[in-house]
């Protein structure tokens, strides 16, 4: 069994995408069943995985007191929201004034987010934001459809990566199993149970909302850091 196979039957999902592109790729592309389903909280299993890894990619000064962990699935249209309408204010206000270091974490829902998050990783560590950017710039060319390898391929093209680079970027195993193994160990430590989820400073926050509730919550705890 494939790891993509592996992680779909951990989180009692196996994804089809959409063949008309105006449609959800998903039932619910954003929302993953689990013991949050009852009613429960999902757990914190293993509050090592919160901590900044050597592997992440980090955006902002590492050093800043506010830490923001995302997972996302590149082609879930609530994490398309979040980082069109609200990331670009808590980068301007926060992550650039070293107040708030980001690091996005990949929790692919199907095989056009897992291929998008490979290419955004293939761009390397300085361009990494820039594909992340992109891709959910443009998530309605290739997200809702069972045709995302050629729109995608296009966009890898267009943010740099040769034809030499592009195939090896998509028959890279290793990173494929890089990413998996990242979003399996999320779902085993963290019960992660819909894209996106934040944790800041170590507090779950699930779903996109309003930049204004994340000023809210990022103020609190820098109050509660100059206590």
């Amino acid at each position: 069994m494939t790891n993509f196979l592996k992680l779909a039957v951990a989180l009692f999902i196996i994804i089809p995408l959409s063949s008309n592109a105006g449609e959800a790729a998903l039932v619910d592309a954003t929302k993953v069943p689990n013991s949050a389903a009852s009613g429960e909280i999902p757990k914190i299993n293993d509050p090592r995985i919160l901590e900044i890894q050597a592997d992440d990619v980090v955006m902002g000064d590492p050093k800043a007191p506010i830490t923001i962990i995302e997972y996302s699935s590149l082609s879930c249209p609530h994490c398309g929201h979040f980082h069109k309408d609200v990331y670009k204010h808590i980068k301007s206000k926060y992550i650039l004034n070293g107040k708030v270091k980001y690091v996005l974490r990949d929790f692919p829902l199907n095989s056009a987010a897992l291929l998008a998050a490979k290419i955004a990783h293939c761009g390397g560590n300085d361009r990494y934001f820039d594909f992340v950017s992109t891709l959910f710039e443009w998530q309605d060319m290739w997200a809702f459809t069972r045709e995302y390898m050629y729109p995608l391929e296009k966009i890898a093209k267009l943010g740099g990566l040769t034809d030499e680079k592009y195939k090896e970027c998509t028959n890279d195993k290793k990173l494929e199993d890089f990413i998996l193994a990242r979003a399996m160990k999320a779902n085993n430590s963290l019960e992660i149970d819909q894209t996106p989820t934040f944790f800041i400073n170590g507090e779950r926050f699930s779903g996109a909302k309003p930049y204004s509730f994340y000023e809210q919550i990022i103020e609190k705890k820098l109050s509660e850091i100059k206590k």
